[in-house]
This record gives structure tokens, sequence and C-alpha cells, in this order.
């Protein structure tokens, strides 16, 4: 990194917006947002002019990211694929709740429509939580997910890894950094190289940071306790030891 791109992050932020006021890339909200920066900053490791051409393709992408947004699932879609938001950590962070991978039932045949379906899904969960990260004021969102009895082949895996790897490609280039944080219950384990295999292409080189992935199992006694020491009982699912029930983002 050269030293004419690089400011100290107590700096960044306001050089940062310096420098953005003039191209009209952003709302006033965004723009005044030390978080919404600062996540791109941080995902760069505070070159600016790598978070401002990012900064610039969120601003192309934002045609996209709003149809997103608007896309209404049919009601046997609906039933099918339930993600519940609404959930806040110690931090105030979002969290993303998935407890039925396994009613997805990913094995079956599954049309081009309805695999274009779950591609927009996932990036309507990427985009409703970058929503609830402004609207919050905080950089970086929690996901949990339960693959208990979750059916699957060597196929389905490799499917599954190269369509999530072709999304996280597309929305990294235009918003990075907006899951900060996941629990995976129950993954088998060509699940779990395949997750370590995804987290160390999608972090960033030479960041020396430790991996923010969990991976526990029911069987696990103390399963709860751990899943609780990231997010309280209250936003939890009662599929993940909790009391909490949220609400769609399908609504």
């Amino acid at each position: 990194m050269s030293e004419e791109n690089f400011v100290q992050p107590d700096d960044a932020v306001e050089e940062l917006r310096r420098r953005l006021v003039p191209k009209n890339y952003l709302d006033k909200k965004r723009l005044q947002s030390n978080s919404f920066l600062y996540r791109y900053l941080k995902y760069h490791r505070m070159d600016l002019s790598k978070a401002e051409k990012t900064i610039r393709n969120y601003f192309n992408y934002s045609d996209v990211r709003k149809a997103t947004l608007e896309v209404k699932a049919p009601p046997e879609y609906k039933n099918l694929y339930q993600v519940f938001g609404g959930a806040r950590d110690y931090h105030s962070r979002p969290v993303l709740q998935i407890p039925n991978l396994k009613d997805w039932k990913l094995t079956r045949h599954i049309s081009k429509t309805e695999e274009l379906f779950i591609k927009t899904l996932v990036q309507k969960m990427h985009w409703f939580v970058e929503q609830q990260l402004l609207d919050n004021d905080v950089d970086s969102a929690v996901i949990i997910v339960d693959l208990k009895d979750v059916e699957y082949t060597f196929s389905l895996c490799r499917r599954t890894f190269n369509l999530g790897m072709e999304i996280a490609k597309e929305l990294n280039s235009v918003a990075p950094g907006v899951f900060g944080q996941c629990i995976i219950l129950n993954a088998p384990n060509i699940m779990r190289t395949l997750v370590s295999a995804a987290l160390t292409i999608l972090r960033r080189p030479n960041s020396g940071r430790p991996s923010r992935c969990h991976l526990l199992s029911t069987d696990d006694a103390d399963w709860k306790e751990r899943i609780a020491e990231i997010i309280p009982e209250d936003q939890l699912r009662p599929e993940f030891g909790g009391t909490f029930t949220g609400h769609q983002i399908l609504d």
C-alpha cells in the first residue's frame, strides 16, 4: 500500500467523506454515517482509493439493490425459505437466523427459476442486513444457520459452493464486510471443509484476523451457552435456545 493512499484510522473516515462529497455517490444518510464509510475502509485496510472505488461500484449497483429489496416471494417460496430478522447481539449488531435449512430440501430437483430465486433471496438477505446496519449505525452483522439433517451430496455441495462464491464475489465488489460473524450448527464434515475453504478465499490477504465463523454441534453439552455468549437468549429463536420470534425478511 502506498503512503499516498494511506491515512491513520482516526482521520480516514473524514478524508473519505471529503473525497466523496463532490461525487454524489451516496445519499445524505450514508455519507454522514461513520460506520458505513468505515466498513469500506476496514475491508481495504484504510486504503482510501480502493474504498472510494468500491463505493463507486455501490453507487452503480444501486438500482439492482433497490430492485432486489422489492422482490416479493410466491407463497410457496415464502413458507419454504424462512429467514428471520429483527434480533440484535450484545453489540446491537443485526442477527439473521436460518433455523430450518433442512426444510429447503436442496437435494430435490430445482428449476432454473427457483435457483434464480434462491440467489435473489441471498442477495435480499445481504441488502436487508446492510440497511439495518445503516439504520442502527453499526458496521457488521451476525448470521446463524442450523444444518442439522440437511441432505447433501457431492454434486449438491459443489453446486451450492459455486453459487455461494459467485454471489459472495458479486456482493463483496459493492458492499463488503456486511457479515462480520457467523455461527453454523451441525455442519457435516464435508460442509466444514467447504466453509473453511470459503473463509480462506473470502478473508482479506495478510489481514491477520482470526476466523469469525463458529462451527458448533447440538451434540456439544454447552452449545446453547456458547451461542448465548454472542447473542442474548431473548434475541435467539427457540431453535437456537432462545425465546425470540422475529419476522421473516420475505414478509
